[in-house]
């Protein structure tokens, strides 16, 4: 029997990890890696360096993309209570022995200067708009991107933006609101992102200024802007067109998602609801021992197509419980796959979830 297949890769050391005449192609172990999940790459770097090289020069990534095998990497935000100003950011990922979630410290937006800076995701890009510089709001946009973290700068928008609502639809930035001046013609502004591309303003003059503070979406191809007071408006881009959707009506938006162009939110009396855009109808997500939620205290987030629930009802405790999504004749029902505590705060201030942001790798 041939030694190099009869002994398991894990039990060798050192050199004898890598032989000279490995079993298989090198292109056939790099795709098999590439398959595996990557909560599961810290072990099976282990096997041998050539497969130690593929995960840590990141090649792996490539690989997945190249074999539609990208999976969801969900960075989380935690800031304190008293000290405002701090924000420590982890990544989402799971134990390899029991498949509990748990949070990875990792430093990802360090290299950008100011602070407050709005941020969307698009594939495996992360995308940091205006914010505030020196106090002063800024015009600045950056990319960092997911796998690497390099910072590539971005060409400067029309007007300094702080708290400006932002999405990606159709390879293009549109950013909206943030401005001092509600006059501006530059409150919503576009960047195609392809190299060369400059920020062009969308034309808004139906648009209402002042529909308040809820968050930005995209629903079967347009804008959504959700507004806490029950004025939300939709822009149909294809239209060049602002309408205001009344049938969603007056609702806490804090911490919503959008999964297969369905809007998730959270209602403290209803639990999970969920709004069909095609339907203009609200009804509820029938799930099984959920746990307790509280609107202030909870993320919802579109986690490769399931529901995951990032909560602290508990000031120093984060949990994530991820919930399997099936339409059943017109009405979702949920099951929660994992549900734990994946970090518990250990400092003396209480914590709360600032942001969550999902990219593909």
């Amino acid at each position: 029997m041939n030694s190099s297949l009869s002994t398991s890769p894990l039990s060798n050391s050192g050199d004898n990890q890598t032989s000279e005449n490995p079993p298989f192609p090198k292109d056939i172990i790099d795709s098999i890696v590439a398959r595996l999940p990557i909560y599961l790459h810290p072990i099976v770097r282990q096997v041998s360096k050539d497969i130690k090289n593929f995960v840590d020069t990141k090649s792996v990534y490539t690989k997945r993309l190249e074999i539609s095998r990208a999976e969801p990497l969900l960075y989380i935000c935690l800031r304190s209570h008293i000290i405002s100003k701090r924000r420590d950011w982890f990544e989402l990922t799971k134990k390899a022995y029991n498949e509990k979630f748990i949070l990875r410290s990792v430093g990802l937006f360090h290299g950008i200067p100011g602070r407050e800076y709005s941020l969307v995701t698009a594939g495996s890009t992360v995308y940091a708009v205006g914010g505030l510089h020196n106090n002063e709001r800024t015009s600045d946009v950056f990319s960092i991107n997911g796998v690497s973290h390099d910072i590539e700068v971005l060409p400067k928008m029309k007007e300094p933006r702080f708290n400006s609502k932002n999405v990606v639809l159709n390879q293009t930035l549109y950013v909206i609101g943030g401005s001092l001046r509600e006059d501006s013609q530059n409150w919503m502004e576009a960047l195609k992102l392809k190299p060369g591309s400059e920020w062009e303003s969308v034309p808004c003059a139906a648009y209402k200024k002042d529909v308040g503070f809820g968050p930005t979406v995209v629903m079967n191809g347009k804008i959504y802007h959700l507004g806490y007071r029950g004025e939300c408006y939709v822009y149909d881009i294809k239209e060049d067109r602002f309408e205001e959707e009344k049938a969603l009506g007056a609702r806490f938006y804090h911490g919503s998602c959008v999964i297969e162009n369905r809007l998730y939110a959270l209602d403290d009396d209803d639990g999970i609801v969920v709004y069909d855009p095609t339907q203009r109808a609200w009804s509820v997500l029938k799930v099984l021992n959920l746990p307790e939620l509280k609107v202030l205290s909870t993320k919802l987030v579109n986690y490769g197509g399931n529901l995951l629930i990032v909560h602290n009802l508990v000031a120093k405790s984060i949990w994530c419980t991820e919930i399997a999504l099936k339409n059943r004749e017109g009405n979702m029902w949920g099951d929660i796959v994992t549900s734990n505590e994946a970090h518990h705060v250990t400092n003396a201030w209480d914590t709360v979830i600032d942001n969550c942001q999902v990219i593909e790798i």
